[in-house]
Formats: structure tokens, sequence, C-alpha cells
């Protein structure tokens, strides 16, 4: 591996985080401009907008001029403020149609929701979805360390 190619870490990132950024930031810049063709000026739905790639998208389209709406659970709408989302959706508690039409649906989460985001998009919009399947349930176990 060439020194060109690589970053240091900075030393509040854990080397978590760190090694799952590039794969996420990645994820994020194809769905929003190679897929999406993401414009200044246009909407994005950003599902997940608080986790790894759709903090992201979220931070990713502000930074290029769009208007983002932000979506996930309550628990996540201030850190998906902090990243830059205009607005945030609770998916437990609203109503996707309330937001009307958006250019762009980011949806890394997929099910009923990806389903739901699809009729949201306007006439020329497009949606990138990360899933093709039913998303799966948490665990309630704890992962071996």
């Amino acid at each position: 591996m060439e020194a060109r190619n690589l970053a240091p870490l900075p030393g509040d990132v854990d080397f978590t985080v760190g090694a799952s950024l590039p794969i996420s930031g990645l994820t994020a810049w194809q769905g929003l401009f190679q897929h999406g063709r993401l414009q200044a000026g246009q909407s994005v739905l950003a599902h997940g907008a608080a986790g790894a790639v759709g903090s992201v998208v979220t931070q990713l389209a502000r930074e290029f001029g769009a208007y983002v709406i932000g979506t996930g659970r309550a628990a996540d709408r201030q850190a998906a403020l902090d990243f830059g989302a205009n607005e945030f959706l609770d998916l437990d508690r609203d109503d996707l149609n309330d937001i009307g039409g958006v250019d762009l649906v980011f949806d890394v989460i997929g099910g009923d929701v990806q389903t739901r985001s699809a009729s949201i998009i306007r006439p020329g919009g497009t949606g990138a979805f990360a899933p093709t399947s039913e998303p799966s349930q948490p665990s309630t176990t704890p992962s071996p360390r």
C-alpha cells in the first residue's frame, strides 16, 4: 500500500469507527452522486441519518447544497440534526407522506420503509436503495468479542 493512500487516524476516533468510515463513505458517495445524480438545491430523504452510512449521506448532501430530511427513531433526532439534517422524521411516529415529495431517497433500511419511500419520489427523482430485502431485526443477544 502506498503512503499517499493512507490517512492518520485522529486521536478521538477509535479503530472500529476508523475502519468503518471508508465503506460508509463510499456507499454514501455512490448512492448520492453516482446512482442518485444529486444536484445542488435538491431535496434528500436520508433514512438512518444518525447511523454509519446515513450520517455520511447527511453530511455530504448538505455540503453539496441539498436540503436534507433525516429519519430514524426519536433517540436519533439530535444526532441527525447535528450531522446536518434540516429536518428530522421519526419513523415510529411520523408519516412519510407528510413531507410531500423529495428528489432523492437514500434508504439503508429496506422493507416497508423502502416501499413507502418509493411513493414520495418526485417525478424525475431517484432512489438509492441499499438493501433489497426485508431488514433483519436487531439481535437481543450481545455479539461475541
